[in-house]
């Protein structure tokens, strides 16, 4: 269920893993490449990256420098400034997409997650699972996109975006490996456990957090100038 839950439907756990795909690999080659090709998803090579966030518009080579996400360095559709580290990996969404929000991991738990996230940027074949692909996608449907027409989305009742995926399918021994690391670890359990329903209520715990030490410095701010009108009170009586 981890597999399935944390990211809303992003992926699916398969046990034909001759029909799946894996999240880390130490070939030289990349396996999802010929998933790709058997599932007749691809025919020639991928020389585009379809999802949109942080992502590079085609996949290259990157530099020596490029290690912690190395299976991908020489056709990556991330940058290293994007995957430099698995903290700034782990910043990158926002405080309230940490995958350690519960309290801290397990080494072993925690590297699941960097190499989900590597997958997430660096690989090509990610991207033909985008939910909304070129054929469907409408800008006017996105709010993020320059083409976003509100009363259009409305009447819709579309809400597209660039950057999220659809039932890819993971290799069960990839999942069952990755849940076995996390066993003892805590995560969010909000509505169904996954990332965005999580960090939205993060995020308003972030925002009334915010609101709160606010009102605490203006509070503060009054309680001083009424000592100081208290004191000059003093000194003119």
């Amino acid at each position: 269920e981890l597999c399935e839950n944390m990211w809303d439907d992003a992926f699916v756990y398969e046990e034909d893993e001759s029909k799946a795909f894996t999240m880390w690999f130490w070939a030289k080659t990349n396996p999802n490449d010929a998933t790709s090709r058997d599932l007749g998803l691809l025919t020639g090579n991928l020389d585009v990256c379809l999802l949109d966030y942080f992502h590079k518009d085609t996949p290259g080579p990157e530099p020596d420098s490029f290690t912690e996400c190395q299976p991908w360095k020489n056709n990556s559709c991330c940058a290293y400034q994007t995957v430099s580290s698995a903290q700034k990996m782990k910043e990158a969404y926002g405080a309230e997409y940490h995958w350690d929000r519960c309290g801290p991991l397990s080494p072993e738990c925690e590297r699941f997650f960097v190499q989900e996230s590597c997958f997430y940027e660096c690989d090509a074949n990610a991207g033909l699972f985008r939910k909304w692909n070129t054929t469907v996608y409408d800008p006017r449907c996105d709010k993020y996109a320059a083409g976003y027409d509100e009363a259009y989305a409305k009447a819709q009742a579309c809400d597209h975006n660039t950057w999220q995926m659809y039932k890819m399918p993971i290799k069960a021994s990839y999942c069952d490996a990755w849940l076995t690391a996390c066993t003892k670890d805590r995560f969010c359990a909000s509505d169904t456990g996954d990332y965005f329903t999580c960090a939205a209520e993060y995020l308003a715990v972030d925002l009334a957090a915010a609101e709160l030490a606010k009102k605490e410095k203006e509070l503060n701010a009054t309680m001083v100038l009424r000592d100081r009108l208290q004191a000059e009170v003093v000194d003119l009586k």
